[in-house]
């Protein structure tokens, strides 16, 4: 269903249960306590319906950080979105969805989502989190 959002521009409002993005931030610079400089990836899960959000920080951009988060996130959530749509991201794209061109699923990513029961999706074009060089500062208030 389409539905104006505050700011003018339009908003799909999907059943409980239908879909939810999943999208990488990648390679944030991020300064620990200590002063060191270490580069952080965060996998983002929105949620369709109630627009919850689930986040995973971590150093590996691999494929088990993010069958792991997903694996992690549905039971907590109990339950699997019919339909997660991804960007093109390497972890389950061989080959970038175009407007031109369908793309290629990677077959693990495949068979992961066979496996938990629901369908592939890539969109067209990047995720939802804008690039950031900024380093993110790890808060003084806060012992590690």
């Amino acid at each position: 269903m389409r539905v104006s959002s505050l700011n003018g521009g339009i908003r799909y409002e999907t059943r409980m249960g239908k879909q939810a993005q999943l999208v990488w931030k990648e390679s944030i610079l991020y300064e620990t306590s200590e002063g060191e400089q270490v580069e952080i990836n965060v996998s983002v899960l929105v949620l369709s319906h109630s627009r919850m959000r689930f986040f995973y920080m971590s150093i590996s951009k691999s494929q088990a950080a993010l069958f792991s988060f997903l694996t992690d996130t549905f039971e907590k959530m109990g339950g699997v979105p019919e339909e997660p749509i991804t960007d093109n991201m390497k972890t389950v794209m061989n080959e970038a969805r175009t407007e031109q061109f369908a793309g290629k699923v990677n077959t693990k990513y495949a068979q992961f989502a066979r496996d938990l029961g629901f369908k592939v999706r890539p969109c067209v074009g990047k995720g939802i989190l804008p690039k950031s060089s900024t380093p993110v500062k790890y808060p003084k208030s806060v012992n590690r």
